[in-house]
């Protein structure tokens, strides 16, 4: 993937996308919408985002994806590159009197366990995810 990264770094485009994410972090932060990467470049576009990102700010990022499979993607894309990547799921609302399996809540937990003691280096979740703990309150 390094050879992929590589050619992102080198990119135009992906100079003014990094630039424009510093800009938000000097100033009150802000969402970030980038759209239209083909399948294969969405992966090096993410761990190139998340390398030099962490890098130069030494933070935990925040990455909202569309819904939980592309989550998922994207947290193996970071994952295989070696980089803490964790997926926040969403939570199910149980409307009736049933027995439930607890795996999502552990899930949950251990991400926030991770950004508190700072083992997270990446935060993967959903829109709805994201408000539904208010996660960024985190960062």
């Amino acid at each position: 993937m390094n050879i992929i990264s590589d050619s992102i770094r080198q990119d135009r485009e992906y100079a003014q996308i990094l630039s424009s994410i510093e800009e938000q972090f000097r100033q009150k932060p802000q969402p970030l919408i980038i759209s239209g990467l083909s399948g294969g470049a969405v992966g090096a576009f993410y761990i190139s985002l998340v390398m030099d990102l962490s890098e130069k700010y030494k933070k935990c990022i925040l990455i909202a994806a569309a819904d939980e499979r592309e989550a998922a993607k994207i947290v193996s894309y970071l994952f295989a590159e070696g980089i803490r990547a964790y997926l926040y799921p969403v939570r199910d609302f149980v409307l009736y009197n049933i027995s439930a399996s607890h795996e999502l809540e552990h899930e949950r937990l251990s991400v926030l366990s991770a950004l508190k003691n700072g083992d997270a280096e990446v935060v993967v979740t959903t829109p709805d995810a994201q408000l539904s703990a208010d996660i960024c309150t985190n960062f």
